[in-house]
């Protein structure tokens, strides 16, 4: 009974968000084991420009429409509704 009440205790206080102060890496097992639990993904990113002829403002704007993408793509039930948050 112990053992449950532990457990019913760890689950109640894992966070709903990634990255956190258990798991930072998406590489992290923690992240395979509370995925349904998180409610808001807030990856970081470090973009390398190494593409010749690409100028930094044309690299943001590539960058900023994948995220895009990503982000939209991701929603939770936005197949649902148009209305679902981000």
């Amino acid at each position: 009974m112990i053992c449950l009440s532990i457990l019913a205790l760890t689950a109640a206080l894992a966070p709903n968000v990634w990255p956190n102060s258990i798991s930072k890496a998406n590489s992290d097992p923690w992240l395979i084991e509370n995925h349904d639990r998180l409610i808001r993904m807030q990856p970081r990113l470090l973009v390398l420009n190494f593409a010749n002829g690409l100028s930094p403002d044309d690299a943001r704007s590539q960058v900023n429409k994948l995220i895009a993408a990503l982000r939209e793509s991701s929603r939770y039930h936005g197949y649902k509704s148009a209305d679902a948050p981000a």
